[in-house]
């Protein structure tokens, strides 16, 4: 029986790879990121997992870019998302996760690159996908 924890490193198992490692100079994370990070990050998260035979789960993968800082005319400074490379990155990623077949688990990409405002200001692109897992170790049948 797979959990949530098993979802993000399943997920994680697919994008930590050098062709992904290469673009990012940050690290990925299951579930949170350390808040004073300033790098170009991946977080997979797990948003739940059924608990069934057959699973099915679902997560986001977010990509965070440090946002770029603009000074407006009255003099205040706007962060905005560097959408260059959150697009090139959401690009990169999106096709290790998509349709993905593997012995124990199989992926789906349901939504690619949905550019998102943290709650401090700065940006990510989420990619959302539904993870698949057909169970044969059940002691409970």
């Amino acid at each position: 029986m797979k959990d949530g924890f098993d979802v993000a490193a399943d997920i994680i198992s697919l994008i930590n790879i050098p062709e992904i490692t290469g673009l990012i100079d940050g690290k990925i994370y299951a579930d949170v990121r350390p808040s004073k990070s300033n790098k170009i990050d991946i977080v997979v998260k797990s948003l739940g997992i059924t608990n069934a035979w057959n699973q099915a789960g679902s997560g986001t993968v977010n990509v965070y870019v440090p946002a770029l800082s603009e000074t407006q005319p009255d003099g205040s400074v706007q962060l905005l998302p560097d959408q260059d490379t959150l697009s090139s990155l959401c690009k990169a990623i999106t096709p290790y996760l998509d349709t993905q077949y593997k012995p124990s688990f199989n992926t789906q990409v349901t939504a690619a690159g949905n550019l998102v405002q943290d709650t401090d200001g700065s940006w990510f692109v989420s990619i959302t996908f539904s993870y698949y897992s057909i169970q044969t170790n059940f002691k409970n049948l």
